[in-house]
């Protein structure tokens, strides 16, 4: 009798972890239909459901951000699209709505060019996400000290020789992947965040007292790096010289 309901509780435990994987697949093709049958915040609603559960990827992310740009949220859509740009750096169908989104904004900001050096760096880091650069380094060490364990098997012969080239091209492509995951680990580390209010003052002390001067104006949909915070403030930076601070209530952290 004990085995049985041993076998029984093993079978609900199952059912139970099945049924959670299940739901957001379920619920995201529901979303899906809604945004397909045209009815936006249906959908809106749903996929906002669906990360608030926990379960997040660069789809649902995309998704959502294109259903607020339906709607007319540029803010909010460019949040979202700028989450799933973590997730799906090189998406070539992402990266051309973000900039169709930003083409309404009232802040035009800037973007340096690159040298053809760093353009080809840029192309390689953005084959990759946070997920996936991590996997690769961790796996360029594995490689590297296989190829070493082989090295010092057969150092004393002609394989040898072919198996050291091989361990300083290792060396050098864990390097590399080494570097492009701490690149990566680090942009991930910083914090922006997106205006939402249509005109937003950037003072240059977190208070609104007479010793804070206004600075400069920002405006919604404007994306702005997050240096510094406290409860109600964050200070917001757009280059090195531009940078104040806002009410905590009026920017969207992505």
């Amino acid at each position: 009798m004990r085995g049985f309901f041993m076998k029984i509780n093993t079978l609900l435990i199952l059912l139970s972890v099945l049924t959670a994987y299940s739901l957001p697949v379920t619920d995201f093709d529901q979303a899906n239909l809604f945004y397909e049958k045209g009815e936006y915040g249906k959908a809106i609603e749903s996929y906002e459901q669906i990360i608030s559960g926990g379960y997040e990827n660069g789809e649902i992310y995309y998704n959502l951000g294109s259903c607020y740009y339906k709607t007319g949220d540029i803010a909010k859509c460019i949040v979202n699209y700028e989450r799933s740009l973590r997730f799906m750096p090189e998406d070539t169908d992402l990266i051309e709505n973000l900039k169709i989104a930003r083409l309404s904004l009232v802040d035009k900001i800037e973007e340096n060019t690159e040298v053809p050096f760093f353009t080809f760096y840029s192309n390689f880091r953005n084959r990759f996400n946070i997920y996936t650069s991590e996997k690769a380094f961790y796996l360029s060490i594995l490689l590297l000290g296989i190829l070493f364990s082989v090295y010092i098997l057969l150092k004393n012969t002609g394989a040898g020789k072919f198996i050291l080239v091989l361990c300083a091209a290792g060396v050098l492509f864990s390097a590399v992947i080494s570097y492009t995951y701490y690149d990566i680990y680090s942009d991930n580390s910083r914090r922006f965040g997106v205006i939402y209010e249509d005109k937003v003052s950037v003072l240059s002390s977190p208070d609104e007292n007479v010793n804070s001067k206004e600075l400069f104006y920002l405006h919604r949909g404007t994306k702005a790096e997050i240096t510094r915070s406290n409860d109600f403030w964050l200070e917001l930076s757009l280059d090195e010289e531009k940078k104040g601070w806002v009410k905590k209530g009026s920017v969207i952290e992505i």
